[in-house]
């Protein structure tokens, strides 16, 4: 069964902080029957463990002004895992201050130059982080790893096969964590990809494919970020063709709503939907899928909206 949401109505933009809402115009909850939305979850029983994930571009200028909203936005979705992009060393400070130093989250990642998330001072301004944070009372970080979309994953490069180069290195980084509560594990990486190199986006996918390959048989894998590519792009096509699926499609309660607005100026049916959640086949079940509207004063907080799932494995 799937269940496709909708947005609020546009006339509380601008009374809401936080719009949290998705959106199908075609399909509104209000036109599914009541037995489909109180049939049961279909959750298997065997899923004992379950995460909420947050995967969201915060946009790497104009920080000081938005941080307190977006920080504030943040603390809301209360997710238990969550992969940010663009975030420059001027984010760090306010997402210390707002989620680390409070012993909510821990954090993990580094940069583009291949400076560690702790290493502050070493940190150039515009060389972003793709920072992973998760709760600090809930898991324990069993393992963790990070490499370059290069033919020298595990050396600093922006080159890739035939001699191309990217136009920034990019470091994609992850984590293997356990939930202490219920010994369930899964694997969590994010990432940013190349917005102008088809080749670079191609190669870029088939390498974290191979990367996670040593990850997927054992454990839910799940992989979140900006890729620049859309869903039927040949660069996302490759993880469906190797044991992934988009959350988008499979969870039990969707969305069709765009992610990349452009700061509201694009048209809801222009909006792109280049931030992608994908998990591997067969090791978990997505309950809910979720595109949200991050607004104050009829503004979005960035120019991609974030994205929710809830996942059970």
């Amino acid at each position: 069964m799937k269940i496709l949401t909708r947005a609020l109505p546009a006339c509380l933009a601008a009374a809401l902080v936080f719009i949290s809402a998705s959106c199908n115009k075609k399909t509104p909850v209000s036109d599914v029957s009541t037995a489909e939305t109180t049939a049961a979850s279909a959750v298997p029983a065997e899923y004992t463990s379950q995460v909420k994930v947050l995967c969201y571009n915060v946009y790497y200028q104009d920080v000081g002004r938005r941080q307190s909203d977006i920080i504030d936005f943040i603390k809301s979705v209360d997710a238990d895992v969550m992969g940010l992009q663009e975030v420059t060393s001027e984010w760090r400070p306010y997402i210390n201050s707002g989620l680390v130093d409070t012993g909510q989250y821990a954090a993990f990642g580094y940069n583009r130059m291949g400076v560690a998330w702790e290493d502050m001072e070493k940190a150039p301004g515009d060389k972003e982080f793709n920072v992973i944070l998760y709760k600090a009372d809930k898991y324990e970080l069993v393992k963790k790893g990070h490499f370059w979309i290069s033919t020298t994953p595990n050396v600093y490069s922006a080159q890739i096969e035939g001699g191309i180069i990217s136009q920034t290195p990019r470091c994609i980084n992850w984590v293997l964590l356990k939930d202490k509560s219920t010994g369930g594990e899964f694997v969590f990486l994010n990432a940013h990809l190349d917005a102008y190199s088809t080749p670079v986006q191609n190669f870029s996918t088939k390498l974290i494919t191979e990367q996670m390959k040593p990850y997927v048989q054992k454990y839910p894998v799940v992989l979140v970020g900006d890729w620049n590519s859309q869903p039927s792009s040949t660069a996302i096509r490759y993880f469906i063709d190797n044991g992934y699926e988009n959350a988008r499609y499979i969870a039990e309660e969707t969305t069709n709503l765009g992610t990349y607005q452009a700061f509201g100026s694009l048209k809801e049916n222009e909006w792109k939907a280049g931030d992608i959640i994908l998990v591997n086949k067969g090791k978990s079940y997505v309950k809910k899928f979720d595109v949200l509207l991050a607004m104050k004063n009829g503004e979005h907080l960035s120019d991609h909206n974030p994205l929710v799932m809830e996942m059970h494995y």
